[in-house]
């Protein structure tokens, strides 16, 4: 995999192990959203199914952190960082273990449970590929997600800024070789469309008479015989 990026990761240095990295597959390491005059920018992707909470909404409004999603290679990673934190930067968020999350729909509880999940981190989900498809890349940070009012789609807010896996943690999490080999394999592969899963195309019948050797200027009847 070649990699083209305005700045380095943790393991960048491995392509280079590769002879540079296999120039048929390329990942284009760059911003989700253009950055804005003032402040940082977003992007918004529809999706029709999205089984991901909101994770603004998780954390008690006396809690001094904010969650989000880090997303690679089509799995979630739960993310943290404090509140009002300025600049802006998607850098500032870690890893967080989500077993240490509590949730704030048991306030009146005996006080805050573990927030359970519907879905696993650190597994791919075929709605993580289809964002990441969607996004043209494998590395993001999901900071919202707005669910629908009645038949409408999912909004999903995504950071404007690719983050810096080593910045965020990852390493500690995931060895640079084995990251490497995970986005090689995940932008060769993966996340293309597979033809035996997209609908048949239909020909026209121009293009079906100009593959079949026909001139379409000339009527059958009248061709001038070579």
């Amino acid at each position: 995999m070649k990699i083209l990026s305005p700045f380095k990761d943790y393991y960048d240095f491995v392509a280079h192990q590769y002879g540079g990295g296999d120039p048929k597959v390329v990942y284009v390491r760059g911003r989700m959203a253009k950055r804005r005059e003032y402040g940082e920018s977003s992007l918004t992707v529809e999706m029709l199914n999205f089984p991901l909470c909101d994770p603004l909404s998780w954390p008690p409004s006396n809690a001094d952190y904010s969650l989000a999603y880090l997303v690679v290679c089509g799995k979630a990673y739960l993310l943290s960082r404090p509140k009002d934190v300025w600049p802006d930067t998607v850098n500032s968020w870690k890893l967080r273990d989500p077993e240490t999350v509590k949730d704030p729909r048991r306030y009146f509880q005996r006080g805050f449970g573990i927030l359970r999940y519907d879905f696993e981190f650190k597994k791919e989900y075929p709605f993580l590929v289809e964002l990441s498809r969607k996004v043209g890349s494998p590395v993001f940070v999901i900071t919202q997600v707005q669910m629908p009012w009645g038949r409408g789609n999912y909004k999903v807010i995504l950071a404007g800024q690719c983050p810096i896996l080593q910045e965020i943690g990852m390493p500690a999490l995931i060895p640079a070789t084995q990251m490497y080999q995970e986005l090689s394999y995940f932008t060769g592969n993966t996340i293309k469309e597979h033809p035996d899963t997209e609908p048949p195309v239909e020909v026209s019948n121009n293009c079906k008479i100009i593959n079949a050797g026909f001139d379409l200027r000339q009527s059958f009847r009248h061709r001038v015989k070579e």
